[in-house]
Order: C-alpha cells, then structure tokens, then sequence
C-alpha cells in the first residue's frame, strides 16, 4: 500500500501533497509525458521507504535518474534524498547543496523534508540550536512515515546535542507512538542508540516525566504500549548504568520507582548497592526496629497506630527493674530517594535484630529489596508489590485491595453485583465522588478501600447525590471510631478483628483484644491489630533468643537467619487472622469474610 503523501508525489495534477498549490511555472513532466519517469521513480519511493536502513545503494539509481530526468517534477524530491545520504556518509557541504534548491523553492512537503535535511548537516556541524530552528516548527506537520521516521530522529538528536534531556526524552516517547507500523521496530532501535547519549540525570527526569503521564493515560491501548516500551528501556539503561558503576544514590532513587522492571537478583543487588556506606548491622539483645512512614499524613497515622498495636502487645514501655523483655526502637523515613532503605539500615545498625516496616505498598516493596540484600527479618505491614517464595526475609502481615474485592464479589450478599471502589487516594481529594459516573455504570454497592474517617463523608455525599446504594466497608475502615454512618450496610472481617458495636462478627474477642477495648473504649484500628499481631509474632520468635550484644559479621548474620526461622515457626494468637503463625511463603494466610452492620440506617 503507497502512502498517502507518497502517492500524492505519483499523482499528476495542480495539488500536491497536503492540498497545497503547486507553483504553475514549476518545471515537470506529466503522466502522460514522462510514463517511464514515473515508473522509474516509483521504484526508487518503494525502496526509500521499505528500506529505512539501506538507502546508502539508492545513490547511484538516484544519480541516474537526475541525468535522464533533470526537469521532472519529481527531480526535487530526488535530489533532496541525495542529500540524505551525501550528509548520512558526512559529505555535508555536498548534501546541503543538493537539498538547497529545494529549500529555495515553493512550500510544500518537499521543502519540509529538505529543511530536515539542512537540519541533520547543523547537528553534524554541532549547532543544535540553529537545526531545532529548523526542526520545531514543522513538529505535526510532516505526514509521510517514511520522512517521520527521518525527523523523529533529527528532532531528537538536536535536543539531545543540546542537552535538552527532559525534552529529549519526552520527544522520544511522541515519535514512537507515532511512528508507522512498519517502522516501530526501526525507531526502538534508533531510540535505543540514542538513550545512549543521555546522562543518567536526564533518563530520570524523563522518566519520572514518563510515569506521571502514564497516570493518565488510556490502559492497554496500542499507545500505552509504545510508552511502556520506553520507560521499561530507560530503567534498564539506569538500573545497568547503578550496577557497573556501583552508584549508591542511583540505586537508591532506582528502588523508589513504581513498577521498577527488574527480577529479584537486580532489586538485590541494587539494595545491596544502596545500603553500602551505612552502619553494619549487629546485634544489641532482643532489640526490635520500627521504621515510621512520615512523608504523607496517611502514613503518618498507619504508622502511629502500628506503633499502638505493636507496643501493646511487648508490654511496653517495660516497667522498672523488668529485664529480659523485647526493646523497640524507631526510624523514620521521610521520603525521597532511598528513605526506606536508609532508616531500616540505621536501626540494624543500632542494633535490631527484627525490623517492621511497609504500611504502604511502596514502602513494603523498598523493605523487601532490603531485607533480601542484608538478609535481616522484616515484617511487612502491607503487602509489597512483588512477593514470592525467593524471598526468604520479608514477612508479609497485610491483605491486598484484591482479595478484600475478591471476599465481597464472592459473597452471598454481593454476588453478581456491579461495584465501584473508593480508595484511599480517593479519600484524601477534596473534589467529590464521582457519582456521574456511578449513575452510569449502573453501580449497585460501593466499597470503601480508604480509612474509617471517609465513611461519614462517603455517607453524606450519596445521600445529597440522592444514590443511596448500599457502602461496604474493606478492612481498614472496618474499625469505624464511631456509630456506621447511614447507608454502610456490609463490612470486611478477618480473624476477630474488627471488635465494633455495629458490625457482627462471629469470631468470639481473645481476652488480650477485649482487654485492649476496656482500656481504649473502643476496638483496635485495622493497623493497630496488625501491628498487635506484628508483636505478637516477634514476642513468640524472640522467647528466649540470646540476649548478646555483637558486631563480629558472621555471629550477626547467624542471628538474623535464626530470627528469620523463629519467625517462620512462630505460633500465637493473632487478632486478624485464624491462623497461629506464617504459612508456607511466609505470609499471613487469612480467610476474609463479608460480615452485616446491624445498625446501619435504611
């Protein structure tokens, strides 16, 4: 199939390509004249556009068809190729020459494409900025694929000489999407080559660029393919370039990124990288660490009531005179590059011998990747992004969005219904909910991922919006601190957990959790509980471990491996769960349940 602009260059008439006119006086032959010039020329387009990377052999058919066909119509465009290949071979004082009579003439395609040609000499010649002169007013303006391809790359390449590295990378991104099936896999080879070029300080900015676009973008679309493409390239260029150049602080950012594309030994290896320079870890007696999530308000509170629940069930602050008991400290990590990575290695250097960390999924992805690399237990409060049974020191305590949706999908009283989701993100907005859309999506119940406090104004807002369908509760807004606002019919349960007045659940309280509702007049939040359980399971792993003080490596490293097993067989009561301990993977398994509120309004 001929391209549009390339048959517009075939075809006889006033119009070129574009619709634009045609200059009458221009010297070129008709169809009906020059039938073998058309033919001629024909092949030599076919070739130029199947053959992207081999048009160094269409010099001398090019050559030959300007002397049989010097006043051709078709004569501009062919020299204007010579002129490619004269400046792709470095002769660009001949290949500017070639293209500049077109430069000269009518307006059009063809003066375009010789513009980019005089562009691509100006890259050689090291003026970037004169090429991009050149090059960005004619960005959506070029149409044929096979001259894309060609501007794409000189585009690029000019931002690229002039150390334009976010521009640079975002053009990278509009020329692959919008480059021509046949040439995608000629363009990711181009953009290959060209990454090459750009400092690891510019692919992160693009890429941080590139991940926040991909936030809005439209999933699974032919597009969001392309960009995956590109920004899976650019961290396998910076995950490489932390790696051989044994770079802590890139490793460090690298482990901050979401959805990092790398296996299991890369993200190893690069916390291994990130950690190196901080203390050594040793051992101070049985010394637990805790890392708090201070960057977000959210991770603030999760933090404060994991602490709640955790010191709850160490007895602690310990009494006077008390010894032997477990002692906690605390780290915090504030954000930004390698925050988590940092605060976990203070406190095994300090001493700790299990950490607890992760009550968001982000935070619990950068603790696996070091409790894999420095082979010290942590517990995980949410669930990281990548868990397996190769990971041998990262203890998972939390439930994942999905299998809470799963429970109530699942549910006799839910089956079969349409549901809409409000997260914590969505929570924390101060736009309202989207009922519109709600309306339209014929939406029969709401499920409320986010904290308890969003409940009443989730409450409110459906009955103002006049769409009173029913509100189900996930976990953690399960433990509501007050009566079930209007409309929240239905609540997620796991293990005993929650302990509230409205919500019926049929697990009888242990004596430690109803102990826990005299004191505080209340039922523990969802991170209060995981964190009880949290102490609970490292109170049972470090009964009787020794209470030595040590930092001669290899007595360190012993152990951590045998807290990491006393953890992994620990048996107790826990409150979120109907399991005694760790499952095979170590994971907390858990059987969640759709439970009723029995006081919510009609």
């Amino acid at each position: 199939m001929i391209p549009g602009s390339v048959a517009c260059l075939i075809s006889a008439g006033v119009f070129g390509c574009g619709g634009e006119k045609q200059e009458a006086t221009a010297p070129r032959a008709s169809l009906a004249a020059a039938p073998r010039a058309q033919t001629e020329f024909r092949k030599l387009l076919m070739r130029w556009i199947e053959a992207p990377m081999d048009r160094a052999s269409l010099e001398a058919p090019l050559s030959a068809f300007l002397r049989e066909f010097p006043n051709d119509g078709r004569a501009r465009l062919a020299r204007v190729y010579l002129a490619w290949i004269y400046i792709d071979e470095g002769q660009l004082d001949r290949g500017r020459r070639f293209a500049l009579p077109a430069r000269r003439g009518r307006r059009g395609a063809t003066r375009d494409f010789a513009d980019v040609a005089e562009a691509a000499a100006r890259i050689r010649l090291n003026e970037p900025e004169l090429a991009l002169k050149l090059l960005e007013p004619l960005r959506g303006k070029v149409i044929d694929p096979s001259e894309r391809l060609l501007f794409g790359e000189q585009l690029v390449r000019a931002l690229i000489a002039a150390h334009r590295w976010l521009e640079a990378v975002l053009v990278m991104e509009e020329w692959l999407v919008d480059s021509a099936d046949q040439y995608r896999d000629s363009v990711r080879a181009r953009i290959a080559t060209l990454l090459r070029k750009v400092p690891n300080e510019g692919l992160e900015r693009g890429l941080a660029a590139l991940e926040h676009q991909s936030r809005e973008s439209v999933a699974d679309s032919s597009a969001e393919l392309a960009k995956q493409w590109l920004r899976d390239r650019i961290t396998r260029r910076l995950l490489d370039a932390a790696l051989s150049s044994k770079d802590a602080e890139l490793a460090r950012r690298l482990l901050e990124l979401r959805g990092l594309d790398s296996t299991v030994e890369q993200r190893t290896q690069l916390a291994r990288l990130a950690t190196r320079g901080r203390p050594a870890p040793r051992i101070r007696g049985r010394t637990i660490g805790l890392v708090l999530s201070t960057k977000t308000a959210r991770g603030r509170r999760r933090s404060a009531e994991l602490a709640a629940g955790l010191m709850t069930a160490l007895d602690l602050p310990a009494p006077a005179g008390r010894t032997g008991h477990v002692e906690l400290i605390t780290a915090q990590d504030t954000g930004g590059d390698g925050g988590m990575a940092a605060a976990l290695s203070e406190l095994a250097g300090l001493g700790a011998t299990i950490l607890i960390a992760g009550v968001e999924s982000d935070g619990a992805s950068a603790a696996l990747d070091y409790a894999e690399s420095a082979s010290v237990p942590v517990l995980l409060a949410a669930v990281p992004k990548a868990h397996s049974s190769a990971h041998r020191f990262g203890f998972v305590l939390g439930v994942t969005p999905g299998a809470q949706m799963r429970a109530l999908q699942t549910s006799r009283q839910l089956a079969s219904q349409r549901l809409v989701t409000v997260d914590a993100e969505v929570c924390g907005r101060a736009a309202a909910f989207p009922a519109v859309e709600w309306r339209r999506e014929r939406a029969d119940a709401v499920v409320l991922l986010g904290p308890a406090d969003c409940a009443t104004r989730l409450s409110n807002y459906l009955r103002q919006a006049r769409f009173p369908i029913p509100i189900a509760l996930g976990l953690e807004a399960s433990a509501l601190s007050h009566r079930a606002p209007p409309g929240v019919k239905l609540a997620l349960a796991s293990g005993m957990f929650p302990l509230h007045a409205d919500i019926v659940n049929h697990v009888a309280p242990s004596k430690s959790m109803r102990e826990w509702n005299r004191q505080k007049r209340r039922g523990p939040t969802w991170y209060q509980a995981v964190g009880h359980d949290a102490g609970s399971l490292v109170k049972s792993g470090l009964n009787n471990f020794p209470t030595e003080q040590t930092d001669d490596p290899q007595r360190v490293a012993e152990l951590h491996r045998r807290a990491q097993a006393r953890l992994a067989s620990a048996r107790t009561r826990l409150w979120t769960t109907d399991a005694r301990g760790f499952a095979t993977g170590r994971r907390l398994a858990r059987r969640v349940r759709v439970v009723v509120v029995k006081r919510a309004s009609p």
